[in-house]
């Protein structure tokens, strides 16, 4: 069976730029992309993903209230959140949302490759 992924990120070329890097390692795996966590909710609600990968700041619903809503009916599947910000309070309150860890964007093909091997094979 084929694993798949979702990545929400408001930025389009971001949200390109990993699929073609996540692509490159992983080919047979499906990639599903959103621009915003509402439609990212609505998305893993009706299941099936391996791996969640969001951004935290976007328009509609950021990142962590995402993973909030998410983790209300779904408390197993990893949820990465990730931002370009280094403040304290953005890696805690990703992690009481709910996600699984916090990925520095700055550093996120370094930090993402070992999750991605760990939660993919």
């Amino acid at each position: 069976m084929t694993k798949k992924i979702i990545i929400a990120d408001d930025q389009s070329f971001f949200r390109d730029s990993i699929v073609l890097l996540v692509q490159g390692e992983y080919p047979t795996l499906e990639i599903e992309t959103v621009d915003d966590g509402k439609p990212l909710v609505e998305k893993v609600r009706n299941g099936g993903y391996s791996f969640v990968l969001t951004d935290n700041n976007m328009p509609v619903i950021k990142g962590t209230e995402a993973v909030r809503q998410i983790r209300q009916y779904d408390e197993n599947t990893p949820i990465y959140l990730m931002s370009s910000s280094n403040d304290p309070d953005t890696v805690r309150g990703a992690l009481k949302a709910g996600a699984t860890d916090f990925i520095y964007k700055n550093k996120l093909w370094e930090e993402l490759q070992p999750v991605l091997k760990k939660h993919l094979g």
